[in-house]
């Protein structure tokens, strides 16, 4: 157990000096691991920026700024030194046609004289960039001038600042607040909208075919005597209400306050067939035409035109096999649908025939 034990405190002796030679240490023999040298910190580039003057311009000896660093934004003076005896009677001519090779550096165009310098003009420029920076003119340099992007006091106003710690503020405040409100509004709008669509949903009933009501509207008119006593106009005008009330109904559209073409549009945007709408929109215009016409028209044509309705409506007539309708009005649209096509049979005409205007007709 002596032996043991002994072996064991040898052992924790040179464990250390073991561990310690094989390590590769530095030239000074610290025994530490050698640090990778950091590379040295590369010159920020500096950006230039060149005055362009017309070839025919004289260019300035010498270009200086009034400060070596500028703050982001700050307005400084550029000078430009001429040759006094070169100046022209108006120095600031020589500045028109000017332009500066980056849009960084901002000029408003405007310059100064300076009355203790003859040939020395100055002009109000800002820079925008956080490079280093030179300007040139021709052979001229301002040399290298830096732009410094913090303020000195926190409560100057910056484009680039210190950061600041995040406060309390009453700015602080309302915002938590709205964001807030806007959550408890999301969730209650989110409540009752799974609340409305649990609900049942209403029954909803289908409306009448719009064939009903017209054919009673048209046995009415029919039976009217307006042909009879020879007002012809009113039988137009009525007839062209009836054609527009039922092509509302027909095909959920507002044409009773539509003119032919605006009909034409809505179906079109509905999807609706030309087959079921040209008709109409034909007997539409003719209507339209006739009844506001100085020449009243014929009755062969108010006949004509009623019974081209009629036969327009049986092609897109919609028999109601599931829509809830009023016994009495089924009946009374149904006898009024046949005392319609007796009414009309004797005044068929054949489709080659058509109604000009009178003016067309050659009547006087």
């Amino acid at each position: 157990m002596i032996g043991r034990a002994r072996w064991f405190v040898v052992l924790l002796t040179i464990w250390p000096l073991l561990g310690l030679a094989q390590v590769d240490g530095p030239a000074s023999g610290t025994g530490l691991p050698a640090i990778p040298a950091m590379p040295a910190p590369a010159d920020p580039d500096t950006v230039t920026v060149r005055l362009e003057f017309p070839e025919d311009r004289a260019l300035p000896g010498a270009v200086s700024l009034a400060r070596d660093t500028l703050l982001m934004g700050q307005q400084t003076l550029l000078a430009l030194d001429f040759d006094p005896a070169a100046l022209p009677d108006e120095p600031l001519s020589l500045l028109d046609g000017l332009e500066f090779s980056q849009t960084w550096l901002a000029w408003d165009g405007t310059a100064t004289v300076d009355a203790a310098q003859p040939g020395r003009l100055h002009l109000p420029v800002r820079v925008y960039q956080i490079n280093p920076f030179r300007i040139e003119a021709g052979l001229a340099s301002t040399g290298v001038k830096l732009v410094n992007l913090r303020t000195e006091g926190s409560q100057e106003t910056a484009t680039i600042r210190d950061p600041r710690r995040w406060g309390w503020n009453l700015l602080t405040i309302l915002a938590v607040a709205v964001v807030l409100t806007l959550l408890v509004l999301v969730g209650w709008w989110a409540w009752t909208a799974r609340k409305v669509a649990t609900e049942e949903i209403s029954d909803w009933n289908v409306p009448v075919p719009g064939w009903i009501p017209a054919s009673v509207d048209l046995q009415n008119l029919l039976d009217s005597g307006l042909l009879e006593r020879g007002d012809f106009r009113d039988f137009l005008d009525r007839l062209a209400g009836i054609c527009r009330h039922y092509l509302a109904v027909r095909f959920g559209i507002r044409a009773v306050e539509m003119t032919p073409p605006e009909i034409r549009a809505a179906c079109r945007a509905l999807a609706q067939p030309a087959s079921l709408t040209d008709s109409f929109l034909d007997i539409l215009e003719g209507l339209d035409s006739r009844r506001y016409d100085p020449q009243p028209a014929d009755p062969e044509y108010c006949r004509h035109t009623a019974w081209r309705f009629r036969t327009a409506m049986e092609t897109a007539r919609i028999v109601p096999r599931f829509t809830p309708v009023p016994a009495e009005d089924l009946l009374a649209a149904e006898k009024a649908w046949a005392h319609n096509a007796t009414a009309l049979a004797a005044f068929k005409v054949p489709p080659s025939v058509t109604y000009a205007p009178p003016g067309e007709r050659g009547d006087s």
